[in-house]
């Protein structure tokens, strides 16, 4: 509705008439003048959500700034995505429906509108490129092994992405060890990765007690985090061992066809006899026991990895190559390759002689693949094959 109002006073027979739009003067026709301080903020995670859009006041001389408003542009289609909505210093534009595309390069155009209806010329921000969905996984599905000795290890997960506020993460845990007297977790529940992160160490501290115990185990299992756009990953669930630093066994010796081999009751192990193919472990293919000065404290023990012992020892039965179960309840073999022409004896996938070369055996010296999270509790070998016993199964190889 448009008002008339008399104004001013009668001069030379005239009258000034002034028309008033929206209660202010209708001959204010000037835009308001934005400022060039204009700027986003951090770009959140929520795809329902603009950054925070921060500017200092427009100027308009005559009626005043009334509000100001801004709409979001899809940069490569350059389809408006959210119309004009009003808006204050340092808010967000909340609830856009539909979403927002992960990924997808947008900006804002702003204005400033005075009271008698005039518009300030469009700006437009600087782009901004969505968030992506994250997930959270442990660095890796093996299993890994702690020893009482070590008191500590770290498990570590792994946000494929950071992200602009903390994850939390739940995680839960079974197992064949006990909370408490055989382990805690340094974060009983969950652990948090922070803002601008991607890793974070679940930390397992181990009771180093005087108990001989056999091997024991520890599945951990990561949940969904509540936050938007954080799913599960590839590993979520992680298994550890827990390998006793007491265990005490049985001494015993194991023959082969040409060569003998000793345990004593704490797990170290010397070999002697015939070494054409590396089967006393020593790194060279040098007999034992054929002269005086190499047996007794001159025999050293078979170098079976840093840590580790054995607590049994098999020699084939008539082979030429060695096997010796772990304290960690897993198997390393060494020796002759194949046998009668029946490659693959040891159980590496090759028929190669292993431990007749200084850099076959030690931290070197791979473990018989058994499968995953599959452990041995006992061995025998022969001429021609190898079998375990598994915890839950039987095993030839």
């Amino acid at each position: 509705m448009v008002a008339l109002v008399l104004s001013g006073c009668i001069s030379k027979s005239k009258i000034d008439i002034k028309l008033l739009k929206n209660g202010f003067l209708a001959d204010d026709l000037v835009k308001p003048i934005l400022s060039t301080t204009f700027s986003l903020g951090a770009i959140p995670d929520d795809l329902s959500e603009s950054p925070p859009i921060n500017f200092l006041p427009a100027t308009d001389a005559q009626s005043g700034i009334d509000y100001y408003e801004v709409r979001i542009i899809d940069d490569q289609t350059q389809a408006v995505v959210k119309s004009w909505t009003p808006i204050t210093s340092g808010q967000k534009i909340e609830n856009i429906s539909p979403l927002l595309l992960e990924g997808e390069t947008y900006f804002v155009e702003f204005r400033a509108r005075d009271r008698a209806g005039n518009y300030s010329d469009v700006f437009e921000s600087s782009t901004w490129v969505t968030a992506r969905s994250a997930s959270i996984s442990f660095q890796s599905e093996a299993n890994q092994y702690i020893s009482e000795s070590s008191q500590s290890a770290n498990l570590q997960i792994v946000l494929s992405q950071s992200r602009s506020v903390d994850t939390t993460i739940a995680f839960t845990y079974t197992g064949t060890a006990t909370l408490v007297s055989d382990f805690t977790f340094t974060t009983p529940t969950e652990v948090v990765i922070p803002a601008g992160s991607t890793t974070v160490n679940l930390t397992v501290e181990v009771n180093d007690d005087n108990a001989s115990e056999p091997i024991e185990y520890i599945d951990v299992s990561l949940s969904a985090p509540t936050s938007p756009m954080v799913t599960i990953g590839n590993y979520a669930r992680k298994r550890f061992y827990i390998e006793d630093n007491e265990l005490q066994s049985t001494a015993m010796i194991a023959s082969g066809a040409n060569h003998n081999c000793y345990k004593d009751n704490i797990g170290r192990v010397k070999c002697w006899g015939r070494n054409n193919w590396g089967q006393l472990g020593y790194g060279d293919t040098n007999d034992r026991g054929d002269n005086g000065n190499e047996m007794g404290t001159n025999l050293p023990f078979v170098n079976l990895g840093t840590g580790l012992s054995a607590q049994k020892i098999s020699a084939g039965n008539g082979g030429d190559n060695t096997c010796a179960l772990m304290n960690n309840g897993r198997v390393k073999c060494w020796g002759y390759g194949s046998n009668w022409n029946e490659p693959g004896y040891m159980g590496y996938g090759h028929s190669n002689n292993i431990g007749d070369q200084v850099a076959d055996m030690g931290d070197n010296l791979p473990y018989i693949s058994l499968g995953t999270g599959v452990l041995a509790k006992d061995i025998v070998t022969s001429s021609f094959n190898s079998c375990v016993i598994t915890t839950d199964i039987l095993l030839m190889i």
